[in-house]
């Protein structure tokens, strides 16, 4: 009985290197979904938050701003990469929250969490305040 043929990555043109794989799914991809429970709005945030993406979540966070909830929750636990630039939308997300007086939290899971740290922007994002 033979066993079902598994793909094997073409060999690495550079020898040592490894090849990278491309994954099924477009890795690029970002998916925000908006919940809202009464003066409460949460926006669940998974993939990959870049300079490809980040228009995306923009136009969704700034949506739900405009609406003028109470609090706004941001779940980031389902990001896989986060780059400057979405950390640079969160900064400006939290800074048009207060000036309009919608409290807002950042659940910023481990990826987030990492980054900002790395970049010193755990005060700045409210990463440290509690919830």
């Amino acid at each position: 009985m033979t066993s079902p043929a598994v793909p094997v990555p073409p060999k690495s043109s550079t020898p040592g290197k490894p090849t990278a794989r491309v994954p099924d799914e477009d890795p690029t991809s970002l998916t925000v979904d908006v919940d809202e429970h009464g003066d409460t709005c949460v926006v669940r945030v998974h993939g990959e938050i870049d300079i490809l993406t980040v228009a995306q979540l923009g136009t969704a966070l700034r949506d739900r701003l405009m609406a003028g909830p109470g609090t706004m929750v941001v779940d980031l636990r389902g990001v896989s990469f986060v780059a400057c630039t979405g950390l640079g939308l969160l900064a400006d997300t939290r800074r048009r929250a207060r000036q309009q007086g919608t409290r807002l939290q950042i659940v910023a899971g481990s990826t987030v969490e990492r980054t900002a740290a790395i970049l010193d922007l755990t005060t700045a994002l409210g990463l440290a305040e509690p919830a």
